[in-house]
Formats: C-alpha cells, sequence, structure tokens
C-alpha cells in the first residue's frame, strides 16, 4: 500500500460511529506489514456491511497501525490519532516529559507548530497551565483536538489554525517551535525547515523563553541566528533521537548533552572551549561516548572526566589505563591491538577460539556485517573487534564487554 494521506473529512468519518467501530475491530487484528493484504479484505468485508467505502476501510487499517506503532512513544496510543509524518517527526513522551520541566515555571506556552498533539499534551499535563497549539494543517489540528478530548486535556488546550510565517503568538511565558524537518517523505536540511527558523527572532519578544525543536545531526553553522542559544542533543538509551535551541531565561550558553536511560536524566553542559586531549596508542579500557556528547562536542570534557586519551584527534574513541563507570560512554576491555591487517588479525581471534565476533568501526571504509562474518569462528570466545585509526593509520582493536 502506497503511502496514505488523511483528509478531513476521512478523519471526521473516522470519528463517526461506524468508523469507531471499525477501527475497534481493526486494532484487534493482525496488522503486521506481510499480512497487510489479508488484513485489509477483513476490514472490508466489514466496511461493507457498514455501507463504509474502500478509502474508509484503508482509512481504519492506517489509523490501527499508527496506533501500534505509536506504542513505543505513547503510552496512551491506543486512544490517540496521527498521521504518519506526524508519528515519525513525533518525540514521544519521555523526550517532552524531559523537556518540558525545563519550562516548569511558564503558565501560558504556545506550541507552535503542535500537528497533532504529541508535545502539546505533555505540556497541558502539568498543573496550572493553559497551552496554546498552533498549526496550519486542518487535518493534524482535528487529531490535536480529538487527541485532547481523549486524554481528557480538553479545558487546558486551545487550538488555533494559521500559517506560522504571518503569525505572531500573544505575550506568554513560553514558547515551544517544531518546525517540519520532512516533506513527503524527504528529509529537509535546517535552512529549509518549514517554517522557517528565522521566525524565532520575530518571536522572542513576545515571551521569556523557548525551546525549538531540530534534527540531530545539525551543526553549529547551520544554526542563521545571532541570537545567543544553548544547543541540546538528547539521546534515549544510547540512540541520539533529537537536538532542542533554548532561548531566553531557560537557556545556559553552551552545549548540552542529555542522556535518557530508563527513567533516570543525564546531563553534561559546558559554555567554555575545552583544552585538546592527549593521543595515545589503546590501553587498558576503550571508551565509546554517547551519540549526544559527540554531537555536543563533548568528547574532551567527557574524557577529562575519565582521566583519558583519544586514539586519534579526529576520532572520538577514548582509552584509558583505567576503568571508570560512567553514564556518557560506553566501555570495553582491550585484549590486545595491531595495525589492521586481515589475515593477521583473523589469526590472532583463531589463536584465542573465537565464537561470534561483533565489529564496530569509526574512521573506516569496512562492511561491518561482512566482516563480522569472515571473523567469526566455532569457538566458544565472543569478542568485538573496533575497526578505527592510530595517528591517522588504520588498526584493529580486539576487545570485551562493554562493561
Amino acid at each position: 500500500m502506497s503511502r496514505f494521506e488523511f483528509t478531513l473529512e476521512l478523519f471526521l468519518w473516522l470519528l463517526s460511529k461506524p468508523g469507531q467501530y471499525l477501527l475497534a475491530i481493526a486494532q484487534q487484528l493482525d496488522l503486521r506489514p506481510e499480512q497487510q493484504l489479508k488484513t485489509l479484505a477483513l476490514l472490508r468485508q466489514q466496511a461493507v456491511n457498514m455501507s463504509a467505502t474502500r478509502e474508509q476501510s484503508v482509512a481504519v487499517y492506517e489509523m490501527a497501525a499508527l496506533r501500534q506503532h505509536a506504542r513505543g512513544k505513547f503510552t496512551r496510543a491506543g486512544q490517540m490519532y496521527f498521521t504518519r509524518e506526524a508519528l515519525e517527526q513525533a518525540s514521544g513522551e519521555r523526550i517532552s516529559t524531559y523537556r518540558f520541566a525545563r519550562l516548569a515555571a511558564s503558565q501560558t506556552v504556545y506550541d507552535l507548530g503542535c500537528s497533532v498533539g504529541g508535545d502539546l499534551l505533555t505540556l497541558a499535563t502539568m498543573p496550572s497551565r493553559q497551552v496554546v497549539g498552533v498549526d496550519r494543517n486542518p487535518v493534524r489540528l482535528a487529531m490535536a483536538i480529538a487527541n485532547a478530548e481523549a486524554l481528557g486535556l480538553s479545558k487546558q488546550v486551545d487550538l488555533v489554525e494559521a500559517d506560522l510565517e504571518q503569525f505572531d503568538p500573544a505575550p506568554c511565558d513560553g514558547i515551544f517551535f517544531d518546525p517540519a524537518r520532512r516533506d513527503q517523505g524527504r528529509r529537509l536540511g535546517p535552512a529549509a525547515y518549514l517554517p522557517s527558523l528565522q521566525n524565532i527572532v520575530r518571536w522572542l519578544p513576545h515571551t521569556h523563553s523557548m525551546a525549538v525543536k531540530v534534527a540531530p545531526g545539525i551543526q553549529r553553522p547551520q544554526v542563521p541566528l545571532p541570537v545567543e542559544c544553548e544547543s541540546e542533543f538528547i539521546s534515549v538509551d544510547g540512540e541520539l533521537k533529537e537536538a532542542v535551541l533554548w532561548y531566553g531565561e531557560v537557556a545556559q550558553p553552551g552545549q548540552r548533552a542529555t542522556l535518557i536511560q530508563g527513567n533516570v536524566v543525564h546531563t553534561l553542559h559546558r559554555a567554555n572551549a575545552l583544552d585538546r586531549l592527549p593521543i595515545s596508542p589503546p590501553c587498558a579500557f576503550l571508551y565509546e561516548p554517547d551519540g549526544a556528547i559527540l554531537r555536543a562536542y563533548l568528547v574532551e570534557l567527557i574524557g577529562a572526566q575519565l582521566n583519558a586519551a583519544q586514539l586519534d584527534p579526529d576520532i572520538a574513541y577514548l582509552t584509558s589505563d583505567e576503568q571508570i563507570v560512567t553514564p556518557f560512554a560506553r566501555c570495553w576491555r582491550v585484549v590486545e591491538w595491531m595495525p589492521f591487517q586481515l589475515k593477521n588479525l583473523r589469526t590472532a581471534l583463531r589463536a584465542r577460539g573465537v565464537g561470534a565476533v561483533t565489529v564496530k568501526k569509526r574512521g573506516s571504509p569496512i562492511d561491518t556485517d561482512q566482516l563480522a562474518r569472515e571473523l567469526s569462528g566455532a569457538g566458544d570466545w565472543p569478542c568485538v573487534v573496533v575497526l578505527t585509526q592510530h595517528l591517522g593509520r588504520p588498526i584493529a582493536i580486539v576487545a570485551e564487554g562493554p562493561n
């Protein structure tokens, strides 16, 4: 099935009694992609009995499938409404809850580009807070209204249909701005976000604090504003998810890395330039900083905390003779290392009775999956092979862990 687009008419039908009945049925069916044709056929049979069209039955299937996909992001996904693109761009509750705790003192908050309301509803759950959501897409606004009603948050939420390029919020305590970073499935660079990041300058005089969600791959020169801000990079359970630009009273200018691990949050911030780390060949332990640390340019800071050196000035692997537990980096015990040569590496692994091999790389063009298959043996010793560089030369590190 091609990418499905909800119309306002289709979505309003989905909210009707027949639509809700079919949606309840669909959520009990097998929604795995490989069963899509069979499940759609079953839904169409039910739809015909209710005088529903083929397009309406497809809409039911799409919403049921989106609700299933949304479970990893929203605890009440089974009651909510999404479009595929809106769900792909949504942060999820763990990030939203952390992020908006920084706006805890804000009583009136505008969510500019609120889409179907994923962030809007998290904002609205905070005590004594009124949230105004603004979006130009009538389908997504209708879904935001339905989501607020489903979660019992209608009284805390006002919604406005408007083009943000011409919209100015009333004076408020806080603004959250989430521009579109995709257009018909295609990723947009920061200069092409919709609406433009340049609107931030116009909106800042209307508020005390502002948070702007951007893609985690954003580079500092791509932030096209002369206004001082804090750049925060957020990872969840080891996966880099998003970046936030903070402005106004809530901002601490500089770079921040935040790691959400389960229900625990770890954060690291710096405002000033850091001294370069020493360079060393692999020592007893190898550290790989979290992706948020890398994007926030905090490798030197975490390296200093670990009393570690870098393997190479351009590679973010760290090494040390001591193991220090930190949430900001994974650690492996180094068994041996050598200049990279496939024959010598294979011989060394066989001599140790190698079993399953995991290959990691940084600064190497090699296909890690294929090499892992080539290096794995029949032994019972699992290991990790790290392909990287030391002083510009390719090396292979054989390691155990992570610890």
